[in-house]
């Protein structure tokens, strides 16, 4: 089953498709999985806020091609979609698996709402390469730290990338790999720092 591949608490990237009056609307999103539930907090201006509201169900669809995430927000005419099985939402034609939703709880949470929701379907279609953005951050970090020695006038801004990147692992991968990497780099930092003689901020 697809939940099950799913890490607690892990942040993946998805593209949501809803209706608005009947119209199809796709947009990527982040999902989190709590128990078995699904979370995503949603900003309460966006079409696919106001359509989940409406009808109370969508579909998150998966899938690893990169282009698809930008079509969905720049090129929605490219986008093809096919019918749900059970809810009232469309689902990416090429997508490489899908989850059909629906929301068991609302929650507040000043520019955002918060859904709570139930997979009441799903199917895997290809190969499912999920996305979490930890892998690639920790990367660019590991990079981002063999430059500093080398680029003293960015140093600063260098460091602010580090910290940022540090940050959204935590957030979307707490508790990986990626975080202990993350987290490692800043000591490899302070080695960089007293084997070129330079003093920590």
């Amino acid at each position: 089953m697809i939940l099950s591949k799913l890490r607690e608490n892990w942040i993946y990237e998805s593209i949501v498709t809803t209706y608005g009056d009947g119209i199809p609307n796709s947009a990527p999103m982040g999902i989190k999985r709590v128990n078995e539930n699904i979370i995503l907090d949603i900003y309460k201006k966006s079409n696919t806020c106001g359509n989940i509201l409406k009808n109370s169900e969508f579909v998150i669809n998966f899938t690893s091609n990169i282009k698809a995430f930008y079509d969905s927000i720049f090129e929605k005419n490219r986008i093809e979609y096919e019918k749900s099985k059970i809810v009232n939402a469309p689902i990416l034609k090429d997508s490489d698996a899908y989850l059909e939703m629906r929301v068991i709880k609302l929650i507040d949470r000043g520019e955002k709402i918060r859904f709570v929701s139930e997979v009441v379907n799903s199917e895997m279609r290809g190969d499912l390469n999920l996305i979490n953005r930890a892998r690639f951050l920790s990367l660019e970090s590991i990079i981002i730290l063999t430059k500093i020695p080398h680029l003293p006038g960015d140093r600063e801004f260098l460091l602010k990338l580090l910290e940022r990147n540090y940050n959204a692992v935590c957030g979307v991968a707490p508790g990986s790999i990626y975080e202990k990497i993350s987290k490692e780099l800043f000591e490899k930092l302070n080695e960089l720092n007293e084997l070129n003689g330079i003093n920590q901020p």
